[in-house]
């Protein structure tokens, strides 16, 4: 861990309502580690790095806000995953995505900050609502992704509507 106000800190959401690092002083962002130098050494979109995709939720633009349609498929997935005597042997990684669009916002630094706390806002809110569900909170990991793996195929929607989204993993069972 680095303190707040350290090289390498990370974003937070402060109590002072704003993007920074913690300290108080000017906003500050986490430096965007590239790994891949071109489009062609780039990582296949959806691997299975966290299991299998069992479910996929969207969002309105800069919201967290579960839908309806969203909780009864966590509530089915909860049922599911709480059955026989509980889920030990699986674990559930749920990955937040932004879109591209963060209104007002131009230094691309800032918009992946702002991306990635949404996208992780978004993990959160999911993660507690299966908690909320009678899910172990030991079984669920939530990470961001902030806008760096747009759905591959938007397929109805719009590319930004398709990359406001959440996915959910499972590994095991």
């Amino acid at each position: 861990l680095v303190p707040p106000g350290e090289e390498g800190a990370a974003v937070v959401w402060n109590e002072n309502n704003s993007y920074g690092d913690g300290s108080g002083g000017e906003e500050a962002f986490a430096p965007v580690d590239y790994a891949y130098a071109d489009a062609e050494t780039l990582p296949p979109l959806a691997t299975d790095e966290y299991g299998q995709m069992v479910h996929e939720l969207f969002f309105e633009h800069g919201s967290s806000g579960i839908n309806g349609a969203g909780k009864k498929t966590l509530k089915q997935f909860a049922q599911d995953l709480t059955a026989e005597g509980g889920a030990g042997d699986v674990a559930v990684t749920v990955v937040g995505h932004a879109s591209m669009r963060v209104d007002g916002v131009s230094d691309p630094e800032k918009r992946h900050g702002i991306n990635y706390l949404m996208g992780q806002k978004r993990a959160t809110a999911v993660t507690k609502e299966l908690g909320k569900l009678g899910v172990n909170p030991a079984w669920v990991h939530a990470v961001s992704k902030a806008e760096d793996e747009p759905k591959p195929d938007p397929g109805e929607k719009s590319q930004e509507a398709a990359d406001r989204r959440v996915e959910v993993y499972m590994d095991g069972r």
